[in-house]
């Protein structure tokens, strides 16, 4: 734990930790809690208790009878034993997919009951899965509509709740990931633009789910099914944004220049744009940076063909400036940047790649080849 702490000090990260509810006993639980606010102090943003606990009839780790109210009625159990132990304990929940039933029930039920110390609630969420599927597939992921379902569902839990909604896991394809999928640009495109969609539909933060195979196979059962896929076994989740070892040095996956692009827009506002015509293909989002007075966007094009529009807005605006997510193909594991690559232990700074000029109308006019995105800086 004080590794931990020590982590999170140097990379300025904060933690939202995990309690076990499926295999541990309440007084257990509520002492492990007392130790991580102790050791973690304000690097903790809320702990959570169980995870995904509405999957577990399928392993084995609760009887058939397992529905969504005996989930709440034990979950309450741990958490009073918590809460009892530390008094000003903050938690999170149902940290489980957007299954109506089960989210439904934790909001009704668990608000009223510690609904003083619970503080959002939580989903998770991979696009796709199993990677040995034929379902399982680039176009798939790129234009994944069960995300949907997953909006409505924790946003209605929110309401019911009145706490701030939070992806606290999500990735491209379940079970470690899918090779030829989960480790390539199309993966970046994805996760850039789910994420600005999730902000844009309230939820407070997005957490992607990585880390080394070793560990991920240990809570698989042993195995990670892209291994089946790949033929070979890989050092790490094909899915983590961040992959290698202390001795071997660490890299960022081509998924984590998405989430790169998409964390330019932190700490700005939203605002509210359209295409002219809509198309699958495109995605755009914009905001307003107080800080540096920009208008800020990000456009996504996920298609197979090259794209040129022109960019209106109602305020006056002078200069452009264009910093673009691409890489070979849409298949390219390597080669996929966001502006410069990122290597160990580089300091990272959005650059100025690309200036555009108004037209006569005071419009931009951007040129996007087929599977690439652009975040643009207006003044």
């Amino acid at each position: 734990m004080h590794n931990l702490r020590a982590f999170l000090d140097a990379t300025g990260w904060t933690c939202i930790y995990g309690l076990n509810l499926g295999t541990a006993a309440p007084d257990a639980v509520a002492e492990e809690a007392a130790f991580v606010i102790h050791a973690l102090g304000a690097k903790l943003e809320y702990l959570q208790i169980g995870n995904e606990a509405n999957n577990y009839v399928r392993k084995n780790i609760r009887p058939s009878t397992w529905d969504p109210k005996a989930y709440v009625d034990e979950w309450l159990i741990f958490a009073r034993a918590v809460i009892k132990r530390n008094p000003r304990v903050k938690l999170g929940g149902p940290d489980m997919g957007a299954v109506r039933p089960w989210m439904k029930q934790f909001a009704d039920q668990a608000m009223p009951a510690v609904g003083d110390h619970i503080v959002a609630i939580t989903d998770h969420f991979y696009a796709e899965g199993p990677p040995t599927s034929p379902e399982s597939t680039m176009h798939n992921l790129l234009f994944n509509t069960k995300i949907l379902h997953e909006i409505e569902v924790t946003k209605e839990a929110g309401a019911i709740a009145k706490r701030p909604y939070r992806m606290t896991e999500v990735n491209s394809c379940y079970s470690g990931g899918k090779p030829g999928v989960s480790d390539t640009l199309g993966s970046a495109l994805w996760a850039g633009d789910l994420t600005l969609d999730l902000v844009a539909q309230g939820f407070c933060g997005v957490n992607f789910h990585g880390g080394g195979g070793k560990e991920i196979r240990a809570s698989l059962g042993g195995a990670l099914d892209g291994d089946h896929v790949a033929s070979s076994e890989a050092a790490d989740s094909y899915y983590t944004p961040i992959a290698g070892t202390r001795a071997s040095g660490y890299l960022v996956r081509p998924i984590y220049y998405g989430m790169l692009l998409a964390a330019q827009m932190a700490g700005s506002d939203l605002v509210q744009g359209s295409f002219s015509s809509a198309q699958p293909s495109l995605a755009a989002y914009s905001s307003i940076n107080v800080d540096s007075h920009s208008l800020q966007s990000a456009f996504f094009n996920k298609g197979s063909e090259p794209v040129e529009f022109a960019v209106r807005s109602p305020h006056q605006l002078k200069t452009a400036t264009v910093v673009r997510l691409h890489g070979p193909s849409i298949e390219a594991t390597s080669g996929v940047t966001f502006g410069p690559e990122i290597s160990p232990n580089a300091n990272w700074r959005l650059p100025a790649e690309e200036q555009l000029r108004p037209t006569s109308d005071g419009s931009f006019v951007l040129s996007m080849p087929p599977t690439t995105a652009a975040f643009v800086s207006f003044r």
